[in-house]
C-alpha cells in the first residue's frame, strides 16, 4: 500500500512540474500610461518592455488596437525564457481632438492569453 501510495506522489509531482512550465509576460516598464497634453496632428511614440518571466518560450500571436491611428509593434515575436522585448506603439493625432484613450491588446501563449497596454493623451489644437 506504501508503495502505490509512493507511486502516486510521485506521478502527481511530476505532472505537475511539467505543468508548470508556462510563459509569463511581465510589463517591465508602465503598462498604462497618460503622455499629458498634445497638438493635434502630432505622432506620440511611446515604448513599452516586456519580459518572459515564464519557464518557456513566450510567443505573441498577435497585437491589436483600438484605433486606426494607432500602430503597435513588437520588436521580436518569440522570447526564450527570462529575453526582453520592446512593444512600440505610435499614436497619429490627426483629426482628433480633446481626450483619447488607445488600447493595444498583446495576445500570447500565456495563461492569461490577453495583455493591455493603455496610452491616454489631451489632444489640444
Amino acid at each position: 500500500m506504501r508503495h502505490i501510495v509512493l507511486c502516486m506522489f510521485v506521478l502527481l509531482f511530476s505532472v505537475g512540474s511539467a505543468a508548470e512550465e508556462t510563459p509569463r509576460l511581465t510589463f517591465v516598464t508602465k503598462r498604462i500610461v497618460n503622455v499629458g497634453e498634445v497638438k493635434q496632428g502630432e505622432k506620440v511614440k511611446h515604448t513599452v518592455e516586456i519580459k518572459n518571466t515564464g519557464d518557456a518560450p513566450l510567443v505573441i500571436l498577435q497585437i491589436s488596437k483600438s484605433c486606426n491611428c494607432t500602430t503597435a509593434k513588437a520588436s521580436q515575436n518569440i522570447l526564450k525564457p527570462g529575453e526582453k522585448a520592446d512593444i512600440v506603439v505610435e499614436v497619429d493625432t490627426k483629426g482628433r481632438i480633446g481626450t483619447n484613450i488607445m488600447n493595444v491588446t498583446i495576445t500570447a501563449n500565456t495563461p492569461e492569453k490577453e495583455h493591455a497596454i493603455r496610452i491616454s493623451m489631451n489632444v489640444v489644437k
